[in-house]
This record gives structure tokens, sequence and C-alpha cells, in this order.
């Protein structure tokens, strides 16, 4: 339980000081992030009419927007994302207000 504190801190110091940029969840730009999201999605089969995704380690919700706007356009999809830390549950339901 230590390592989880200290991870859940960690990460939870960086999104206040920094909040929903790519420096909150410790990445250098969103380009990069972006990059990675391309990745991470390449096993979504987009001709589907949906799909729902977990995201663990959500950070502040901005795979939420990638889908909608980054790359490939995502059809309808459900999305639950899940992280340690409160403060950054806190900054992505504010980042993604607009996504239920």
């Amino acid at each position: 339980m230590e390592i989880e504190n200290k991870v859940r801190d960690f990460f939870s110091k960086a999104v206040k000081e920094y909040g929903a940029t790519p420096k909150g969840v410790v990445w250098n730009s969103n380009k990069r992030i972006h990059t990675s999201f391309h990745q991470l999605t390449k096993i979504i089969d987009f001709s589907l009419p949906h799909f729902s995704l977990n995201d663990l380690g959500c950070g502040y919700g901005e795979l939420v927007k990638f889908l909608k706007t980054g790359g490939e356009v995502a059809p309808a999809f459900k999305y639950y994302g899940v992280d340690m830390s409160s403060d950054m549950i806190t900054c992505a339901q504010k980042y993604c207000k607009d996504d239920p």
C-alpha cells in the first residue's frame, strides 16, 4: 500500500499544480499523448457502430477528447475512467463535464 500512496500523492500533486494539461499527468506534450493514444486505439474497430472502453489510470480524461476529435472519428462509445487519485478524478470531471 505504501507504493500506491506514493503514486497517488505524486499524481495528485502534479494535477493540482498543472491542471488538465500534459504536465498534470507528467507527459511533455499533447502531441506525445496523442501519439500514444493513436497506438493504443489501433485495436478498436472503428467500423463497429459502438464500443465501450475502460480507461485504468485515466488521468484528466484526455482520451475521451482524443476519441471524439483525434485521428479516427469514433462511433458511439461508452467510456469509464478510473484513477487512484481523487484529485485527478475531480479534474477529469471538470475537464470532461460535457461528456457523460
